[in-house]
């Protein structure tokens, strides 16, 4: 009886070992088979200052407030919301899907987006080009308003080929006057010094100037891209793509 006993503690004790050594193996097995987290699918732009500028000497509001201007930008260049964007120390990593439009985007989100509209004269002007703006007195091409003093810009709708600037009431008298004393003269687009398109066929209302875009330069920027601009503001720094 007591060798019986014996026997079956000893298969027990067996079995038990055996049982313990195949769970291990069960549990290392299971770690192994869970999903390993990896990145994404998607494309990772890191944006830095231009030129090598050091923002960690700047305050950070200032990268903080580059990434809320990337953001209102990215809202209208990705309305599905498809993007992410991470502050490290002083750079911005922004993430996008593989399907989007990089090249686009990145010109779009890395300008400053300083918006003027100048008297581009009699002559044609030389779009495309790096100009100098100002007052009348003080540079060749005077600015007439600027992104500040604009309300609204409508894009045409079906059927209509005029884009409509509304501005606030004191830019407005002055630009009225404008008109009267230099009509059929050029009126430009200028985004950070940069003379994007000049047109002669616009028209005067109220506080609305209406403008077809006549001549266009080879810079990759048009007046649907104002809307962006004057929607998300100036970025606070001139920002560019950086390697790791």
């Amino acid at each position: 009886m007591k060798s019986q006993f014996a026997i079956f503690i000893i298969a027990s004790l067996i079995i038990a070992a055996v049982a313990l050594s195949y769970g291990t193996t069960v549990a290392a097995d299971i770690s192994r088979a869970e999903p390993v987290l990896i990145d994404q699918p998607g494309v990772k732009i890191v944006l830095g200052p231009q030129n090598g500028a050091d923002l960690a000497a700047a305050p950070k509001e200032y990268i903080l407030e580059a990434q809320r201007v990337i953001n209102r930008r990215l809202d209208q260049l990705q309305p599905d919301g498809a993007f992410d964007t991470t502050v490290k120390q002083n750079r911005l990593e922004v993430h996008l899907p593989d399907q989007a439009d990089i090249p686009a985007i990145v010109n779009i989100i890395t300008r400053p987006g300083e918006v003027e509209f100048i008297h581009g004269g009699r002559e044609i002007p030389p779009v495309g080009h790096e100009i100098e703006t100002g007052p009348a007195e003080a540079s060749k091409y005077q600015t007439l308003f600027r992104g500040r003093d604009i309300v609204a810009v409508h894009l045409p709708d079906s059927g209509d080929i005029f884009y409509q600037i509304t501005l606030h009431p004191a830019t407005a008298g002055r630009m009225a006057d404008f008109i009267e004393n230099h009509a059929g003269e050029y009126i430009c687009l200028v985004i950070d010094r940069h003379m994007v398109n000049c047109s002669k066929i616009y028209y005067w209302s109220g506080q609305t100037l209406d403008i077809l875009p006549n001549i266009g330069g080879n810079i990759p920027l048009t007046l649907a891209d104002l809307a962006i601009f004057l929607d998300s503001g100036p970025l606070p720094v001139p920002l560019e793509v950086v390697t790791e």
